[in-house]
């Protein structure tokens, strides 16, 4: 985070969770997003299903600057669970993600990780194309369909996770 502020970049992704709040890294965070950084996190580990620090820190408040960002399945369900009523937290899709690969060559993943990495490009390319607040692009992120509700396990993303519309040219206008 320190790298970021000092030498200007805008959004560093955070594709991984840890289960524990850890002072040094809220600290950091903070100072990061009073520097305009945004943090693009995971909402978790595959392997524990919930939310987990750093995405947490979305639902803590702006002043983290953080999105959590939760894999869609392909038939509509999320990959981790998300709380009610989670502001900051988006859902994009999260499976058969195409990306670079070994060799440069091309490979297919999944997972929570894989759909940060989408949201962190679109928030890279909205920072690009114009300046903007974290509130700002927050609420442009999340101006797509409306809430759902439901659970993982029935296939519907819970209360307050949004759906990006994968299209740049209307996220950018």
């Amino acid at each position: 985070m320190d790298y970021a502020v000092r030498m200007n970049i805008p959004v560093v992704l955070a594709p991984f969770g840890t289960r524990q709040r850890l002072p040094v890294l809220s600290h950091v965070m903070q100072a990061a997003a009073a520097h305009n950084v945004v943090t693009v996190a995971s909402v978790a580990g595959e392997v524990y299903g919930r939310l987990e620090w750093p995405a947490l820190y979305a639902l803590e408040g702006p002043e983290f600057g953080t999105f959590a960002v939760a894999g869609l399945t392909t038939d509509g369900g999320l990959l981790a669970q998300v709380p009610k009523a989670a502001q900051g937290v988006l859902a994009v899709p999260g499976e058969n993600i195409v990306g670079l690969g070994i060799h440069s060559s091309y490979g297919i993943g999944s997972g929570n990780a894989a759909a940060a990495a989408i949201v962190a490009a679109f928030v890279s390319m909205a920072l690009a194309h114009r300046e903007t607040t974290y509130a700002e692009l927050l609420n442009k992120l999340q101006k797509t369909p409306p809430p759902w509700t439901g659970t993982p396990s029935t296939g519907t993303p819970g209360i307050g996770a949004d759906v990006i519309k994968i299209n740049a040219m209307t996220f950018l206008q």
